[in-house]
């Protein structure tokens, strides 16, 4: 975590122009909702930037640094509750990961959607079916592309013979 926002801190500009784009429709949203179903801001990031963007860039920047935390805590829990040894080095496989590091403070989509994967996993393997569900249909919200991933959640949902979870 100290690393992120060292690393956020001394940077002199967002990521890419897709952050700085997000930024000003989330700070819109309040007066153009129209934004929040924005195919392009994405609904889940322009919803989750909603209120930091009205106080300023870096505060979302900063939210999504936390983020990043929580989604590398989500991970070695995930781990560890799939009885893995060593679980605490998928922390540093998470983070280590060059994109996943240089977005995790800036307001693209990937940061988001890997938060709410690692969630759902986690959630999974807790056997928090119903929790792992609805968190797991809301990472198309993130990155649409995503939607690709429900199927195999439905058929290991489908497996454990939890059918209203996959409704």
């Amino acid at each position: 975590g100290a690393v992120i926002f060292y690393w956020m801190l001394n940077s002199p500009r967002p990521y890419d122009d897709d952050s700085i784009t997000r930024y000003f429709m989330a700070q819109a949203a309040w007066v153009k909702p129209d934004f929040i179903l924005n195919f392009w801001g994405r609904p889940l990031a322009i919803l989750f930037f909603l209120a930091p963007a009205q106080i300023g860039y870096w505060y979302c920047a900063a939210f999504t640094a936390v983020l990043t935390v929580v989604t590398c805590y989500f991970v070695y829990k995930s781990a560890v509750a799939a009885g893995l040894q060593n679980a605490w080095l998928t922390i540093i496989f998470a983070i280590a990961q060059p994109f996943f590091f240089i977005t995790s403070f800036s307001l693209c989509t990937e940061p988001l959607a890997a938060f709410f994967l690692a969630w759902g996993i986690y959630w999974f393997y807790t056997k928090n079916w119903l929790g792992s569900a609805i968190v797991l249909s809301m990472v198309p919200l993130a990155r649409s592309e995503l939607v690709l991933i429900l199927p195999i959640f439905a058929w290991l949902l489908y497996k454990e013979k939890k059918y209203i979870s996959i409704l």
